[in-house]
């Protein structure tokens, strides 16, 4: 069975983008993978454009779309196959950012969760 050669785990990372900001990013330590991808949950009333990239070492490795985009969408055999895949193989401190190029007038919560694909060790 091919998935007995992987073992899969997740990581979250919360991120606030405070009332009237139009910017704020948070980082978090991916451990090395065959494959790491994320998911998005918005808590608060997002009725503009609100974007979400990812970087490396200040280098763009997904660029910025718009946070909607970045939901877990239903598919697949396995949990992870409705997350977005990040162009990481982490190993890495990755940077998350919403970026609002319209403020909103409060407060909108994102937690990212992370599923990180590795080779099983025996």
């Amino acid at each position: 069975m091919e998935n007995s050669m992987y073992t899969f785990k997740t990581e979250t990372l919360d991120i606030t983008l405070a009332a009237n900001q139009s910017q704020n990013s948070e980082k978090i330590r991916i451990d090395e993978a065959v494959e790491v991808r994320v998911a998005a949950v918005v808590k608060g009333t997002v009725d503009k454009i609100l974007n979400l990239g990812f970087y490396e070492q200040g280098q763009v490795i997904n660029d910025p779309m718009d946070v909607s985009l970045w939901k877990r969408i239903e598919i697949g055999q396995h949990p992870i196959d409705g997350f977005f895949p990040l162009n990481s193989k982490g190993n890495k401190d990755i940077e998350a950012r919403l970026i609002a190029p319209e403020v909103f007038n409060s407060a909108i919560n994102v937690q990212l969760v992370f599923a990180i694909k590795q080779v099983a060790r025996c």
